[in-house]
């Protein structure tokens, strides 16, 4: 694939783009991907990516959307103080098992994904996966935020779309359009585009607006989207 083609309807992020969008440090992204290696006492260290990115050709200097969607699966396990042992034993399996190479980010996962759980607690005997599995409502919430509120599917079940506030809102991050970066959906404009203008049109919505014609609603909802990444 020419260079520049392979990222056509994928979205391309950088890595610092990814933690804004998701609120992962940049740090942990790039170790996710990239892996690592460090010494301690004079004993190197090296520890392996959690996953393959879509663009590891290219040294993983960018992502796709969806190596975005699997980060911040990855991280919500994390945050239940998963083992990344009993993590990465957990997308190994489900690569198999789905037959996709995303397997967090595939709707797949919300209908098989506490079986293949189970089946990853019971080789890795990890009390914290152990926990989150035998616990219905914890492991229901988990899917439910991360793999399918805000999210759209393809027919072969995989994110194709991402509602960051929810489908009731005009703010979409879809990988076709505007090379995945954040847009007011109805008026395919990014949201970035919208805050600069904002902040150098001495804050006024009601010119912004009339300057990219949409509504002044639609520069208020873009302008907080924003301002959220950035805090």
């Amino acid at each position: 694939m020419e260079t520049g083609y392979r990222y056509v309807g994928r979205g391309i992020y950088s890595i610092p783009e990814v933690a804004r969008l998701s609120g992962v440090q940049s740090r942990s992204i790039s170790r996710w991907v990239r892996g690592y290696r460090s010494s301690s006492h004079g004993v190197c260290i090296e520890g392996k990516p959690v996953f393959r990115s879509d663009f590891e050709e290219d040294g993983c200097r960018n992502l796709s959307f969806l190596d975005l969607i699997e980060i911040r699966f990855v991280d919500a396990f994390r945050g239940y103080g998963v083992s990344w042992k009993t993590i990465r034993a957990a997308m190994e399996k489900a690569c198999v098992l789905l037959s996709e190479t995303h397997p967090f980010s595939s709707k797949k996962f919300l209908t098989d994904g506490r079986s293949i759980l189970y089946q990853v607690e019971q080789e890795c005997r990890d009390t914290r996966l152990m926990n989150l599995v035998n616990d219905q409502y914890e492991l229901r919430k988990l899917l439910d935020r991360y793999l399918h509120e805000g999210l759209e599917f393809t027919p072969d079940d995989i994110a194709s779309r991402w509602w960051p506030l929810g489908m009731e809102h005009d703010i979409v991050i879809d990988p076709v359009r505007s090379f995945g970066k954040p847009i007011v959906a109805s008026a395919s404009i990014p949201t970035g585009v919208i805050f600069d203008s904002f902040k150098a049109e001495s804050r006024s919505a009601p010119t912004v607006a009339h300057w990219l014609g949409i509504t002044a609603e639609q520069v208020e909802e873009a302008v907080d989207f924003e301002k959220s990444l950035a805090g």
